[in-house]
Protein backbone atom coordinates (compact mmCIF):
# COMPACT_ATOMS: atom_id res chain seq x y z
CA UNK A 1 0.00 0.00 0.00
CA UNK A 2 3.07 2.18 1.11
CA UNK A 3 4.69 1.82 -2.34
CA UNK A 4 1.46 2.19 -4.85
CA UNK A 5 0.97 5.39 -3.06
CA UNK A 6 4.71 6.43 -3.42
CA UNK A 7 4.53 5.56 -6.99
CA UNK A 8 0.89 7.07 -7.58
CA UNK A 9 2.42 10.52 -6.54
CA UNK A 10 4.44 12.56 -9.77
CA UNK A 11 7.53 11.98 -10.62
CA UNK A 12 7.76 16.07 -11.49
CA UNK A 13 5.91 18.86 -10.98
CA UNK A 14 5.84 21.91 -12.94
CA UNK A 15 4.78 25.52 -12.22
CA UNK A 16 5.03 28.95 -14.89
CA UNK A 17 7.19 31.14 -13.67
CA UNK A 18 6.30 34.82 -14.47
CA UNK A 19 9.38 36.03 -13.84
CA UNK A 20 10.96 33.69 -16.55
CA UNK A 21 8.58 33.96 -18.32
CA UNK A 22 8.68 29.84 -18.76
CA UNK A 23 7.54 26.64 -16.81
CA UNK A 24 9.90 25.62 -14.08
CA UNK A 25 10.40 22.26 -12.27
CA UNK A 26 9.09 22.12 -8.64
CA UNK A 27 12.60 20.50 -7.02
CA UNK A 28 10.95 20.06 -3.57
CA UNK A 29 8.67 17.04 -5.01
CA UNK A 30 11.13 15.90 -6.76
CA UNK A 31 13.67 15.67 -3.68
CA UNK A 32 10.79 14.12 -1.25
CA UNK A 33 10.14 11.65 -4.69
CA UNK A 34 13.43 10.82 -4.03
CA UNK A 35 13.82 10.25 -0.34
CA UNK A 36 10.24 7.97 0.01
CA UNK A 37 12.07 5.50 -2.66
CA UNK A 38 15.25 5.49 -0.65
CA UNK A 39 12.82 4.76 2.27
CA UNK A 40 11.44 2.02 0.55
CA UNK A 41 14.46 -0.01 -0.88
CA UNK A 42 15.54 0.12 2.55
CA UNK A 43 12.48 -1.56 4.12
CA UNK A 44 12.09 -3.77 1.14
CA UNK A 45 15.96 -4.73 2.44
CA UNK A 46 15.06 -5.52 6.09
CA UNK A 47 12.19 -7.67 5.03
CA UNK A 48 14.23 -9.77 2.56
CA UNK A 49 16.70 -9.82 5.39
CA UNK A 50 13.97 -10.78 7.73
CA UNK A 51 12.68 -13.14 6.27
CA UNK A 52 15.85 -15.39 5.63
CA UNK A 53 16.79 -14.81 9.35
CA UNK A 54 13.20 -16.91 9.60
CA UNK A 55 13.88 -19.13 7.23
CA UNK A 56 17.35 -20.18 9.02
CA UNK A 57 15.54 -19.86 12.58
CA UNK A 58 12.98 -22.40 11.28
CA UNK A 59 15.42 -24.60 9.94
CA UNK A 60 17.85 -24.73 13.06
CA UNK A 61 14.82 -25.37 15.09
CA UNK A 62 13.30 -28.00 13.16
CA UNK A 63 16.89 -29.78 13.15
CA UNK A 64 16.51 -29.85 16.45
CA UNK A 65 13.15 -31.07 16.71
CA UNK A 66 14.28 -33.43 14.39
CA UNK A 67 17.24 -34.79 16.93
CA UNK A 68 15.32 -35.02 19.67
CA UNK A 69 12.53 -37.14 18.09
CA UNK A 70 15.09 -39.72 16.86
CA UNK A 71 16.94 -39.44 20.60
CA UNK A 72 14.00 -40.42 21.82
CA UNK A 73 12.75 -42.85 19.81
CA UNK A 74 15.79 -44.89 20.61
CA UNK A 75 15.41 -43.99 23.92
CA UNK A 76 18.46 -41.74 24.81
CA UNK A 77 16.69 -39.33 26.76
CA UNK A 78 19.50 -37.16 27.70
CA UNK A 79 20.60 -36.60 24.05
CA UNK A 80 16.70 -35.99 23.50
CA UNK A 81 16.65 -33.93 26.62
CA UNK A 82 19.70 -31.42 25.14
CA UNK A 83 18.02 -31.52 21.52
CA UNK A 84 14.56 -30.15 22.86
CA UNK A 85 15.71 -27.82 25.02
CA UNK A 86 18.07 -26.60 22.32
CA UNK A 87 14.86 -26.08 19.99
CA UNK A 88 13.42 -23.71 23.09
CA UNK A 89 16.27 -21.79 23.33
CA UNK A 90 15.93 -20.74 19.31
CA UNK A 91 11.60 -20.83 19.58
CA UNK A 92 11.29 -19.80 23.45
CA UNK A 93 6.76 -20.48 23.13
CA UNK A 94 7.22 -23.71 21.37
CA UNK A 95 4.89 -25.90 23.13
CA UNK A 96 6.22 -29.32 21.34
CA UNK A 97 9.65 -29.28 22.88
CA UNK A 98 8.12 -28.53 26.75
CA UNK A 99 5.47 -30.99 26.09
CA UNK A 100 8.44 -33.96 24.95
CA UNK A 101 10.65 -32.93 27.88
CA UNK A 102 7.43 -33.49 30.00
CA UNK A 103 7.15 -36.47 28.47
CA UNK A 104 10.89 -37.95 28.95
CA UNK A 105 10.84 -36.55 32.81
CA UNK A 106 7.71 -38.63 33.03
CA UNK A 107 9.42 -41.76 31.10
CA UNK A 108 13.07 -41.36 33.40
CA UNK A 109 11.10 -40.80 36.58
CA UNK A 110 8.91 -44.43 35.93
CA UNK A 111 11.91 -46.20 34.78
CA UNK A 112 13.84 -45.39 38.14
CA UNK A 113 10.78 -46.33 40.00
CA UNK A 114 11.02 -49.64 37.84
CA UNK A 115 14.25 -50.23 38.96
CA UNK A 116 13.98 -49.50 42.31
CA UNK A 117 11.09 -52.08 42.98
CA UNK A 118 13.28 -54.81 40.36
CA UNK A 119 16.47 -54.30 42.91
CA UNK A 120 14.28 -53.78 45.89
CA UNK A 121 12.63 -57.89 44.98
CA UNK A 122 16.30 -58.80 43.73
CA UNK A 123 17.11 -58.05 47.37
CA UNK A 124 14.63 -59.70 48.63
CA UNK A 125 15.14 -62.92 46.28
CA UNK A 126 18.94 -63.30 47.69
CA UNK A 127 18.00 -62.58 51.15
CA UNK A 128 15.01 -65.02 51.93
CA UNK A 129 16.98 -67.27 49.75
CA UNK A 130 19.93 -67.17 52.44
CA UNK A 131 17.25 -67.12 55.21
CA UNK A 132 15.71 -70.57 54.17
CA UNK A 133 19.35 -71.74 53.65
CA UNK A 134 20.28 -70.80 57.05
CA UNK A 135 16.96 -72.53 58.81
CA UNK A 136 17.99 -75.83 56.55
CA UNK A 137 21.13 -76.42 57.83
CA UNK A 138 20.45 -74.75 61.10
CA UNK A 139 17.39 -77.72 61.49
CA UNK A 140 20.19 -80.39 60.03
CA UNK A 141 22.50 -79.24 62.72
CA UNK A 142 25.38 -77.74 60.30
CA UNK A 143 25.70 -74.92 62.27
CA UNK A 144 29.23 -74.10 60.10
CA UNK A 145 26.75 -73.01 57.04
CA UNK A 146 23.90 -71.69 58.95
CA UNK A 147 26.24 -69.23 60.51
CA UNK A 148 27.78 -68.51 57.25
CA UNK A 149 23.76 -67.89 55.37
CA UNK A 150 22.96 -66.51 58.26
CA UNK A 151 25.60 -63.89 57.89
CA UNK A 152 24.80 -63.61 54.04
CA UNK A 153 21.12 -62.38 55.08
CA UNK A 154 22.67 -59.60 57.34
CA UNK A 155 24.84 -58.38 54.81
CA UNK A 156 21.65 -57.76 52.59
CA UNK A 157 19.56 -56.48 55.18
CA UNK A 158 21.53 -55.42 58.71
CA UNK A 159 18.72 -54.42 60.19
CA UNK A 160 16.90 -57.30 59.87
CA UNK A 161 16.63 -59.20 63.73
CA UNK A 162 15.62 -63.17 62.98
CA UNK A 163 18.74 -63.43 61.06
CA UNK A 164 20.73 -61.83 64.32
CA UNK A 165 18.67 -64.15 66.79
CA UNK A 166 19.29 -66.99 64.29
CA UNK A 167 22.99 -66.32 63.84
CA UNK A 168 23.27 -66.02 67.85
CA UNK A 169 21.66 -69.90 68.08
CA UNK A 170 23.61 -71.62 65.25
CA UNK A 171 27.02 -70.22 67.00
CA UNK A 172 26.06 -70.96 70.41
CA UNK A 173 24.79 -74.37 68.78
CA UNK A 174 28.10 -74.54 67.20
CA UNK A 175 30.65 -73.86 70.30
CA UNK A 176 28.65 -76.66 72.31
CA UNK A 177 28.89 -78.91 69.05
CA UNK A 178 32.43 -78.16 69.01
CA UNK A 179 32.59 -78.71 73.07
CA UNK A 180 30.81 -82.05 72.72
CA UNK A 181 33.41 -82.82 70.10
CA UNK A 182 36.38 -82.01 71.82
CA UNK A 183 35.18 -83.84 75.08
CA UNK A 184 34.77 -87.06 73.21
CA UNK A 185 37.60 -86.71 71.48
CA UNK A 186 39.00 -86.49 74.92
CA UNK A 187 36.96 -89.55 76.45
CA UNK A 188 38.12 -91.22 73.67
CA UNK A 189 41.93 -90.96 74.24
CA UNK A 190 41.52 -91.48 77.97
CA UNK A 191 39.51 -94.72 77.18
CA UNK A 192 42.64 -95.73 74.81
CA UNK A 193 45.42 -94.13 77.30
CA UNK A 194 43.60 -96.44 80.20
CA UNK A 195 43.09 -99.45 77.84
CA UNK A 196 46.77 -99.25 76.80
CA UNK A 197 48.01 -99.19 79.78
CA UNK A 198 46.25 -102.20 81.21
CA UNK A 199 46.99 -104.23 78.37
CA UNK A 200 50.65 -103.32 79.13
CA UNK A 201 49.51 -104.07 82.63
CA UNK A 202 47.97 -107.35 82.08
CA UNK A 203 51.10 -108.62 79.67
CA UNK A 204 53.65 -107.88 82.29
CA UNK A 205 51.59 -110.06 84.83
CA UNK A 206 51.43 -112.95 82.23
CA UNK A 207 55.56 -112.23 82.01
CA UNK A 208 55.46 -112.57 86.07
CA UNK A 209 56.90 -109.18 85.79
CA UNK A 210 55.09 -107.96 88.42
CA UNK A 211 57.23 -104.60 89.24
CA UNK A 212 56.39 -103.60 85.11
CA UNK A 213 52.90 -104.80 85.79
CA UNK A 214 52.47 -102.18 88.67
CA UNK A 215 53.66 -99.53 87.10
CA UNK A 216 51.32 -99.96 84.24
CA UNK A 217 48.19 -100.38 86.42
CA UNK A 218 49.31 -97.44 88.04
CA UNK A 219 49.41 -95.41 84.73
CA UNK A 220 45.90 -96.52 84.30
CA UNK A 221 44.79 -95.63 88.03
CA UNK A 222 46.33 -92.27 87.21
CA UNK A 223 44.10 -92.09 83.98
CA UNK A 224 40.94 -93.86 86.15
CA UNK A 225 41.43 -93.32 89.54
CA UNK A 226 38.31 -94.89 90.64
CA UNK A 227 38.93 -97.57 88.51
CA UNK A 228 38.78 -100.98 90.70
CA UNK A 229 40.43 -103.93 88.04
CA UNK A 230 44.08 -101.68 88.23
CA UNK A 231 43.95 -101.45 92.51
CA UNK A 232 43.14 -105.41 92.33
CA UNK A 233 45.51 -106.20 89.87
CA UNK A 234 48.18 -104.05 91.75
CA UNK A 235 47.19 -105.63 95.41
CA UNK A 236 48.00 -109.40 93.30
CA UNK A 237 50.61 -108.32 91.79
CA UNK A 238 52.61 -106.79 95.19
CA UNK A 239 51.57 -110.48 96.41
CA UNK A 240 53.59 -112.17 93.65
CA UNK A 241 56.18 -109.80 93.68
CA UNK A 242 56.83 -110.26 97.53
CA UNK A 243 56.81 -114.43 97.23
CA UNK A 244 59.10 -113.74 93.99
CA UNK A 245 61.59 -111.41 96.09
CA UNK A 246 61.57 -114.46 99.08
CA UNK A 247 63.88 -117.62 98.55
CA UNK A 248 62.68 -121.32 99.32
CA UNK A 249 64.23 -123.09 102.06
CA UNK A 250 64.66 -127.04 101.59
CA UNK A 251 63.70 -128.87 104.37
CA UNK A 252 64.25 -133.18 103.79
CA UNK A 253 64.20 -132.60 100.24
CA UNK A 254 61.29 -130.62 99.36
CA UNK A 255 60.68 -126.81 99.20
CA UNK A 256 59.91 -125.37 102.79
CA UNK A 257 57.33 -122.09 102.63
CA UNK A 258 58.88 -119.46 105.22
CA UNK A 259 55.97 -117.89 107.77
CA UNK A 260 56.03 -114.80 105.44
CA UNK A 261 55.13 -116.33 102.68
CA UNK A 262 51.94 -117.86 103.87
CA UNK A 263 50.89 -114.52 105.58
CA UNK A 264 51.14 -112.59 101.96
CA UNK A 265 49.40 -115.88 100.46
CA UNK A 266 46.23 -115.73 103.49
CA UNK A 267 46.21 -111.48 103.07
CA UNK A 268 48.55 -110.27 105.50
CA UNK A 269 47.17 -112.47 107.96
Amino acid sequence: AKINETFNKPLMSFYYSSDENKMVSDDDILQSMKKEQTVLQQQAFEEKNKGAAAAEKEAKYATAISKGDQALASQNYKAAKDAYNEALTIKSSEAYPKNKLLEIDKIIAENAEKEKLAKEKELNDKYNAAIQKADKALAAKDFTTAKAAYTEALTLKSNEQYPKDKLAEAEKALADANAAKEKEAAEKAKEAKYKAAIAKGDAAMAAKTYAAAKTAYNEALAVKPGEQYPQDKIAEAEKYDIIMQEPPVFVSGRVDITEKVIRVLNGGK
